[in-house]
């Protein structure tokens, strides 16, 4: 199974100067962003292959044929990104069996992403009540567990 080293919540998907800063400094070799709008959208895709430097592998993909490609045995034994716009693509693959998601890192500040994104705030408590821990990762690396982002939003 592919070792799943971060798994990144990023309103914007692909913020690729903070992607490769952190895949650089954790060996990752391959990012697979999940996002069904892109993953279907050839242009789009085209634009957010030149945000990430050539050094890593890109996966843009359906949360679907995320799932196929964990489930393949493509990546085993590679350390792999997952990043992903919302906390609903991480629950479906985790609700249809992939449970090497443990760790969730939200990258923004979780009061204004929760406002803006308000159904993301139940996700994030239906995935701590099944012990998924998501933390706010902030840019100095110093993690916030979600108790204290659900209690703060």
């Amino acid at each position: 199974m592919a070792n799943i080293v971060l798994s990144l919540i990023n309103s914007s998907l692909l913020d690729g100067v903070c992607t490769c800063h952190i895949c650089r400094y954790r060996d990752i070799s391959v990012i697979i962003a999940v996002d069904d709008q892109i993953a279907n959208n050839q242009l789009f895709k085209d634009v957010f292959r030149f945000s990430v430097s050539n050094l890593y592998t890109l996966e843009i993909l359906t949360k679907e044929q995320t799932l196929q490609l964990l489930k393949s045995g493509k990546y085993n034994n590679t350390r792999v990104a997952i990043t992903s716009k919302t906390l609903s693509n991480y629950e479906y693959l985790i609700n249809q069996g992939f449970n090497n998601l443990t760790t969730l890192s939200l990258s923004e500040e979780p009061k204004s992403f929760f406002q803006r994104f308000p159904e993301e705030l139940l996700i994030a408590e239906r995935l701590n009540r099944k012990n998924i821990i998501i933390n706010y990762c902030k840019a100095n690396a110093e993690q916030v567990p979600i108790n204290y982002v659900i209690e703060h939003s």
